[in-house]
This record gives structure tokens, C-alpha cells and sequence, in this order.
């Protein structure tokens, strides 16, 4: 209908799911590493950061980073 509409996907959301999926012992950890992706400067630096979060979560938690990287090109669709 809006050929030139943009979807992005709230960051909140992604957030919300994301701590639906981590043990409450390890909030604070993922927290602390999903901070460098949400305030990110540029979509580089923020998939930079995503890497990071998934090397040090990813083998615990391989559902959020899949999470994060499905919803990725809805995260950052202005790059």
C-alpha cells in the first residue's frame, strides 16, 4: 500500500525478548553487552558490537543472538 514505508523494529521490543530468554542470574552481564549495539553510532559499529555480544553469550545463548540477528535488517533499515 506505502511502497516507501520503512519498518523498524523498536528497540524495546527486542530488549523485552531478549530477557525472556536469559537466566535473571545473567541480566546484568547480556545487559551491559547489549548496551554497545542499542547506542551505537553507526550500523558498522553496532554489528561490531553484536559479534561481541555473540562470542561471549552466543554458545549459552545462541536464541537471543539469533533473535538479534533476524530482527537486524528491521534494527537498522536507515544504514
Amino acid at each position: 500500500m506505502w511502497p516507501h514505508t520503512v519498518v523498524q523494529t523498536w528497540v524495546v521490543h527486542l530488549i523485552r525478548n531478549t530477557f525472556r530468554l536469559v537466566a535473571r542470574q545473567d541480566w546484568d552481564a547480556v545487559k551491559r553487552g547489549i548496551a554497545p549495539i542499542c547506542t551505537a553510532p553507526t550500523p558498522d559499529t553496532a554489528a561490531v558490537a553484536l559479534e561481541d555480544l555473540a562470542e561471549k553469550w552466543g554458545r549459552k545463548y545462541g536464541a537471543v543472538i539469533r533473535l538479534w540477528r533476524n530482527a537486524w535488517d528491521e534494527f537498522v533499515p536507515l544504514d
